[in-house]
């Protein structure tokens, strides 16, 4: 018997070897301002089915708050599906009927204390491995950009104020075109008085 479950575990190990990391990636959605995976994503990791990684995570409901894991709305999952397959029909019937739970890499995290089997928890392992590089690329580039545009910004700003001095310097302020209106309406009636 233990010669079984050392097969059991090297085939494991195998199929664990074969998950693709930029799948994994592509599996990674942003909802709610959180990085998440779909629970029946999870669960092929997991080598469980969807329902048995949702039940295991509903007995233990006090684990799992809600920045660790909720069901998705369904304008929430047509969004992922779109991300996932393009332009999308969505026809009534044409996907699941029930909407899927999501789970952030803390819930991930907390799944692997639910679920003891080693597959689950080795699977787990590269795929919070994955969601650590997304995290760290995203703060990589968001520190770039940010640094970029404020070059970009600041540069424009000093072209605005040189213009707007110069605007100024050629300006005629509000007393010297009073001070210019009197002398018109001095030179008008001189003008008159010429005349008449």
């Amino acid at each position: 018997m233990p010669k079984q479950l050392e097969i059991i575990d090297k085939k494991e190990i195998i199929l664990l070897d074969r998950i693709d990391r930029e799948k994994v990636k592509s599996q990674i959605y942003e909802v709610r301002g959180l990085r998440v995976m779909l629970d029946r994503d999870i669960a092929a990791y997991f080598g469980v089915e969807t329902g048995a990684l949702n039940r295991a995570m509903k007995r233990n409901i006090r684990r799992f708050p809600p920045k660790f894991c909720f069901q998705i709305s369904r304008e929430e999952y047509h969004e992922i599906l779109r991300c996932q397959f393009g332009i999308l029909e969505l026809e009534q019937g044409k996907y699941s009927k029930y909407l899927p739970y999501v789970y952030t890499e803390h819930g991930l995290s907390m799944l692997t204390s639910v679920l003891h089997t080693d597959r689950a928890i080795e699977a787990s392992i590269l795929i919070m491995e994955v969601f650590v590089e997304v995290a760290h690329y995203i703060s990589q580039n968001t520190l770039l950009l940010p640094y970029e545009e404020l070059k970009l910004l600041q540069s424009r700003q000093e072209k605005l104020s040189d213009k707007i001095q110069d605007i100024e310097e050629n300006m005629v302020k509000k007393d010297e075109l009073s001070d210019f209106i009197k002398l018109f309406d001095i030179g008008c009636k001189n003008e008159l008085y010429r005349f008449s």
